[in-house]
This record gives structure tokens, C-alpha cells and sequence, in this order.
């Protein structure tokens, strides 16, 4: 199912599976082009260049509008820009349930060097940035067709833009000009960076919910972060950059500007950082309290399920005690013991310094009661996902003159915790067909067929990796010695009964085992779970443990059959959304935007492959023989993929994509022998201390 949102588009019925949209052309160019943005348009990307608006060019494509090129004080530059390689998690990053993208491309100055750097300076300047090192550039991908009929048009829904901040320039020069090799970041991993991430001191945080504990109380981490931020400013005398945490309902974004102002800008040079980002936390959905002296940023109103959820501690659970804050205990030097309060309905969390930032939401919500309840036995959908969640960055510049003492404009830098759909094959029982195989299957916007279809049009060449190594690990106290163990031994045996080794028994018919060929061998290991880490609560259950046991499943990009896959290149892999401030509205689709590229925001994506492989050679006919239903040696390798990344080369004027992903285990079982609801819950108990040394030699299927 799509996440819910007030903003879903509804698009027409039978679409999938979408074709490449550049296959309706004779021959494609493409065409790239690199400009300096301002502020205005970072925090406006939806009234300003997603509407076409431009700045000057410092380089494009084939020489196009000559024209428009940035001013230097040596003139202006005619540069080329070609060999761009863009890097796109589709799935999580190891560890994080966050995405990166990162990007690479050269630049060629015929006969000198230096001048791209000047244009990049200039064009940085006049945009309002001293530095073009921490300057917002605009990498604009355009795509034109000719028809048969020899006319040349711009590809609907192909046009590409992507905010980025460079991050390194290397220069070679010979006698005939410059290379500049560029690597960047896309503007929303930017956010990620350590400067904003990384805990530089110990901190406790505390609440009674997941919002309190992280956005909204005094104790929360935002108003630790945002501390942290106002001693760092004192040190440089300057204004802090500022930490927003939301939890929004409606993740598409919307402009703030009128039809009148689009070409003005809306935050001049001296205004103060408080009138410069009133706009934009009225945009974002907050509104700032101030209880005793402490001023904040909290979202009052649209907060979604994950920021409403309570810490849901019991007899068996017991919280970490908070007590009453020092200024609050204390006045004048003296203390008022009648202020002491120890509140045992609190959760107080510690990290120590280097924590960094989304560990620490991940450690709250992992303990909260939406980690528990999406892990519950009927909280599974008609496609098979469970609602997890994902942590979503942007980036916003809110006024100040920083760059005369930090050499950096002040930002607000903005973690959304956002629905995210993640299907539960990721932890499944032995030889039990995941659920909803089928209705996820319908749901699939990309089907590739291969050899022996003789339907390929897409695909170049096509890996498969067979990790016979590769293991799901099950512990063996299946997840009910946590911290708080000694209460957990009171459970009696029968409630640690499962269905989870009820799944497929094979039986003597050799062709229906076959169905079970990419089905990972299942071992026993410790009581810990793979990612315990230093730092959190010790208020942790059997419950809390299996939630981190699927989130390891999640983060890890690994699996028993890998794919590795080369493509003609299609414009729906790339997508403007969730690269800077822009957010494109939801569909009924679970892996389409309104715009027709891919939804990588709100739920795992997947593919189709499907190709067939003869047995032998019929005698009577001469023609292939592939066999029956029971008897297809690709049983195993075809079927749904999990995309993980895509990678997207353009070179020479060639456009192709690599992508890789892993195969949904099992899909191939016996449609009666699909998961229950009782199987998939209970599978939920599984580790995934997959590929590690101490469980098994990871080229070797023997411990």
C-alpha cells in the first residue's frame, strides 16, 4: 500500500509496468547543465527552480546558450561538462535507515586553466555566498528526443534537478586546457555531514513520548543539539545553525512565495536570523514556545503516528527514573526539595559523545510503542510491508553573516522521521513463502525481461551473485534475554513457542525442493543481537530486542542471491525528489510519483526479472526444450528483486544505469505454503548476523 497522506496524486488504473520513456524516441541526447542557486531557491525549490527559473550558467552541455554564461573578471568561459556518474542509495545505507547520494562528473577548459574555478567563485558571489565551497550549485539533467519524423522535443517528466554541494575539485592541465574532476553531494546528504551529526558531548535526553524525547520537552535531543550549536556560536561569535526534528503527516513540499516575488529575493543580506526563519518554521509546521526561559521549536499540530507514540513501559518494563531538572531544583544557590521529583512514567536515554544523530532517534523509536506494535502479528499489509520508519534530511538557510567569521552561512538543518514500508521476506522463516507476493508483484512499476524472452529491449548485461556463504541467524533465547532478563526468565515455556520452524518441509518430488534453491542456510548464535550498541536505557525487553534485530535486517544490504544489472538508461531511476527541499506528492502506486519517477521516500522498491534457460534441445522439433512450471532451471533467480542502489553514467553521449538489488527469498514456494500472520510475526524473532566471522567463515557454508 501507498504510506497515507492528505497530498497522494491518484493516477490512472493498469499503468504498471511502466515503459521507459525514452524508448518512444529514434534517438535521444541528453544535455547537462551546471548553475549557482541562492538561498531563496534552496528554501523555495518549489516557487523557484522546479517552476524553470534560472540563474546564470557556468557550464552546459554541447555549448548551448552561449549567451548565459557567469561573468568572471578574466570574461566569460565556454566550458564542457560530460562524464557525470551519480551514485543513488535506493535502500538504506549500512547501519542507517537513511539514504546518500553522491556525484561525480568532469569539466573541460580548452587551452587554460582556472577559469572554471573563477565562474564557480563568481557565480557563487552573486548568489550571495563568499565561498563557493559551501555555495549551492544546480545540476539540471534535460532530456531531447527525435521523432522519426525528424522532430526534436523535450522527453515529458525527463527533466532532472538536483541541488548539490561540492565537495572536492581535482585539476589536470596539459597543452590543450584543464580537467576538473568535481565530486559532490546532493544538497539533503549535506545534512549528514559530522558538523551536524555527530553528539560532541555526553547527553541525556527524556520523555514520556517519542516527540518529547526528541523534539519538544527541554530535555529533548533537539534542544540538546540546539544547545550544543549556542556554545559552538559563542566560541566563533556568531549565530548557530539550528536542529529541527519533525514527524510530519504530509511530506510534500510546497512553495511560500507569491506569483510576484518568484524573481525577488525574500532575505536580504542584513536580516536577523529570528525574521529570516519565521517563514520557514511557519512553512515546516512549528511554532516556538517558551517555557521558562527556554525558547523551542515544536510541532503542535499534523504529527504522525511515530512522534505520537508513548514509551509504553509496564511491570516488566520498568523506565529509567528521571528526576526533576538542576534549574528547576535549585534557585539562588539554594535548593527547594519540594521541587525534587522522580518520575517513574519517564524515560531518560544517555549517549555518550560521537553518538551520532540517527542512532539516537533510532534508539528512542526502537524502544517506543510503534517499534512494538509494527512488529505485532497483524500489523502486516495485503502486499506483505510492514510500516517501519525512515529518516529524511534537509537543508535551509535562515539568515545571518556568518561567512565574515565561520566562513559558512547559518543553516537550519531539518531530520524528518517519516512511515517508510518495509516488507517482511526480510526476516522470514525457512521455506515459508513471504506474504502478498502476488499483490506486491502487481504493484511493481519496472519489469525487465532478459534471454529467451524475446522481449529485451532494456537490458545490457546481467550478473547474479550466489552467496552460498550467507546465513540467517536465529539466537538461541529467540530474543527474550534482554537487559531486563531476570524478569523474562519468568516466562513459561510455553510462551516462547513459534511457528517460525513450521515452514516448508521438502518432500521426496525433487522438483518441487528445487523451488527452495535460494532459501539461506538457518544457524544458531548468542543471546546478542548484532547491532547492541553502547548508549540508550536500560528499560529493554524481549520486544525492544526483536525490533533491533529487524532494523539490522533493513540496514543490511546483503543477501544469498545478489543482482547486479546494466540498462539503457531510464529517466524514472532519477528523481528531483528528497535531493533538496523538494517533495513530490505520493501516488497509489507504491514506487511512483506524481512525476513519474521512482518513490524511493516511503517504501522499499522493487523489480521484475524474468527470462527463461533451455534444458536441452528438443530431438523432434530442433527447437529449445525449457521445460514445465516444476522443472525452469531459473526457478530461483527470476522473480522480484529489492533495489538497493542505482548508479547512472552518462559518458560520450551514452545514457546507462547499473542497478543492484537482492532477491525476495522463497517467493518461488508453494502458494499454500505462503506465510500466516502467526509465521510472519514470529519470524520476526530471526537475527541477521549474516556474513560475520563468528557465526560462520563467510566463504565456506560449514561452521
Amino acid at each position: 500500500m501507498s504510506i497515507s497522506s492528505p497530498d497522494n496524486t491518484t493516477l490512472p488504473n493498469n499503468l504498471l509496468p511502466l515503459t521507459n520513456l525514452l524508448s518512444r524516441y529514434g534517438t535521444v541526447n541528453y544535455f547537462l547543465t551546471l548553475s549557482a542557486i541562492s538561498k531563496d531557491m534552496v528554501n523555495d525549490p518549489d516557487g523557484t527552480y522546479m517552476q524553470g527559473m534560472e540563474t546564470q550558467i557556468i557550464c552546459k552541455s554541447a555549448g548551448a546558450d552561449p549567451n548565459n554564461r557567469v561573468q568572471t573578471f578574466l570574461g566569460k568561459y565556454d566550458f564542457y561538462i560530460d562524464n557525470l556518474e551519480m551514485h543513488s542509495m535506493i535502500g538504506f545505507r549500512k547501519g542507517k535507515n537513511s539514504n546518500v547520494n553522491l556525484i561525480s562528473f568532469e569539466v573541460f577548459e580548452p587551452y587554460s586553466i582556472g577559469g572554471f574555478l573563477a565562474a564557480c567563485q563568481q557565480a557563487a558571489l552573486e548568489q550571495g555566498f563568499r565561498n563557493m565551497n559551501v555555495a549551492p550549485f544546480l545540476l539540471k539533467i534535460e532530456f531531447k528526443g527525435n521523432r522519426e519524423f525528424g522532430t526534436l522535443e523535450t522527453v515529458p517528466f525527463s527533466t532532472k534537478y538536483l541541488p548539490i554541494m561540492i565537495n572536492s575539485v581535482n585539476v589536470s592541465a596539459n597543452e590543450a586546457g584543464s580537467k576538473y574532476t568535481v565530486k559532490a553531494n546532493v544538497l539533503s546528504s549535506y545534512a549528514q555531514s559530522i558538523i551536524f551529526t555527530k553528539l560532541t558531548r555526553d547527553i541525556t535526553i527524556s520523555g514520556k513520548t517519542v516527540q518529547e524525547i526528541l523534539q519538544s520537552l527541554e530535555t529533548s535531543l533537539q534542544s540538546n543539539l540546539n544547545a550544543i550549536k549556542k556554545d559552538e556560536a559563542k566560541l566563533a561569535e556568531s549565530e548557530p545553525d539550528k536542529i529541527l526534528i519533525l514527524f510530519p503527516t504530509k511530506i510534500t513540499s510546497g512553495t511560500t512565495a507569491t506569483k510576484n516575488s518568484r524573481n525577488k529575493p525574500t532575505m536580504s543580506p542584513g536580516e536577523s536570523q529570528a525574521e529570516a526563519s519565521a517563514s520557514i518554521f511557519k512553512k515546516l509546521g512549528t511554532n516556538t514556545t517558551n517555557v521558562n526561559g527556554f525558547e523551542n521549536e515544536v510541532q503542535q499540530s499534523g504529527i504522525n503516528d511515530i512522534g505520537l507514540a508513548s514509551m509504553s513501559f509496564n511491570n516488566e518494563r520498568l523506565a529509567d527514573a528521571t528526576a526533576t531538572l538542576y534549574n528547576k531544583v535549585y534557585k539562588d544557590n539554594k535548593m527547594k526539595r519540594s521541587s525534587v521529583i522522580i518520575d517513574e512514567n519517564t524515560c531518560s536515554f544517555t549517549f555518550p559523545q560521537g553518538t551520532d544523530v540517527a542512532s539516537v532517534i533510532n534508539e528512542v523509536i526502537l524502544n517506543s510503542a510503534y517499534a512494538e506494535k509494527a512488529l505485532q502479528e497483524d500489523n502486516v499489509d495485503s502486499y506483505g510491508n510492514r510500516i517501519w520508519w525512515r529518516i529524511d534530511s534537509q537543508v535551509y538557510y535562515i539568515g545571518g553573516n556568518n561567512e565574515a567569521t565561520t566562513n559558512k552561512p547559518t543553516n537550519l538543518i531539518v531530520f524528518r522521521v517519516i512511515p517508510y514500508a518495509v516488507h517482511t521476506s526480510r526476516l522470514m522463516a525457512p521455506g515459508v513463502r513471504p506474504k502478498g507476493i502476488n499483490a506486491l508483484r502487481n504493484q511493481i512499476a519496472k519489469r525487465y525481461n532478459y534471454i529467451y524472452t524475446g522481449q529485451n529491449s532494456e537490458i545490457i548485461s546481467f550478473d547474479i551473485n550466489f552467496n552460498h556463504g550467507f546465513l540467517t541467524a536465529f539466537q538461541t533465547d529467540k530474543g527474550n534475554r534482554g537487559k531486563d532478563e531476570k524478569l523474562q526468565d519468568n516466562r513459561s515455556a510455553s510462551d516462547s513457542k513459534s511457528e517460525v520452524s513450521k515452514g516448508y518441509e521438502p518432500t521426496k518430488n525433487p522438483s518441487k525442493f528445487f523451488y527452495n534453491v535460494g532459501s539461506p542456510v538457518v544457524t544458531f548464535t548468542g543471546t546478542n543481537y548484532q547491532n547492541q550498541k553502547d548508549g540508550g536505557t536500560n528499560a529493554e525487553d524481549s520486544s525492544v530486542k526483536v525490533a533491533k534485530q529487524f532494523q539490522a535486517a533493513l540496514t543490511n544490504s546483503l543477501d544469498m542471491v545478489m543482482l547486479n544489472m546494466k540498462i539503457l538508461g531510464d529517466p524514472f531511476w532519477i528523481t528531483s525528489s528528497g535531493m533538496g527541499n523538494h517533495c513530490v506528492s505520493k501516488t497509489n502506486y507504491i514506487n511512483v510519483n506524481a512525476d513519474y519517477s521512482v518513490n524511493w521516500e516511503t517504501g522499499e522498491v522493487y523489480i521484475d526479472v524474468i527470462f527463461k534457460s533451455p534444458l536441452d534441445i528438443n530431438q523432434f522439433t530442433g527447437l529449445y526444450n525449457f521445460g514445465g512450471p516444476f522443472s525452469d532451471p531459473t526457478i530461483g533467480f527470476r522473480g522480484i528483486y529489492r533495489v538497493n542502489s542505482v548508479t547512472h553514467f552518462f559518458k560520450n553521449g551514452e545514457f546507462t544505469q547499473e542497478i543492484q538489488g537482492m532477491r525476495i527469498n522463497n517467493q518461488d514456494v508453494d502458494t499454500e505454503k505462503e506465510a500466516t500472520n502467526k509465521q510472519v510475526f514470529n519470524s520476526s524473532l530471526l537475527d541477521t548476523n549474516r556474513n560475520t566471522l563468528n557465526v560462520v567463515d563467510q566463504n565456506s557454508k560449514f561452521a
